[in-house]
């Protein structure tokens, strides 16, 4: 195995520049103008909408059908992944105090709750 040999001597890799103090306070107060510009642009957007006429109420029911009824599927599945989560920790838990026969009242409560 052969090497090449180069005209330019090897570096090494300096380290990354960090802003100094006031260039961070900067970019910080910046991103802070910047969040409470667009809060007060969704303000303002949603008064504009507010205050533009009469609400339409088959669309808003249809939104409430597709946001609430139409998801009971995927809140049913999470309740139940949860469950069994709960139940297993519970169940190692209270396993050490010979609690077992109160892991069903507990997930229970945990949920419900």
């Amino acid at each position: 195995m052969t090497s090449i040999a180069s005209d330019q001597p090897s570096q090494a890799a300096s380290p990354p520049v960090r802003p100094n103090l006031l260039e961070r306070l900067y970019n910080r107060f910046e991103k802070a103008l910047f969040y409470i510009g667009e809060i007060t642009d969704l303000a303002v957007q949603t008064i504009q909408q507010a205050w533009r006429g009469p609400i339409e109420w088959p669309l808003v029911t249809a939104q409430f059908e597709q946001i609430g009824f139409k998801s009971l599927s995927i809140v049913a599945i999470t309740s139940l992944f949860i469950g069994m989560v709960l139940a297993l920790q519970t169940a190692y838990s209270l396993a050490e105090f010979g609690g077992k026969l109160f892991i069903g009242t507990v997930v229970s409560l945990s949920l419900v709750r």
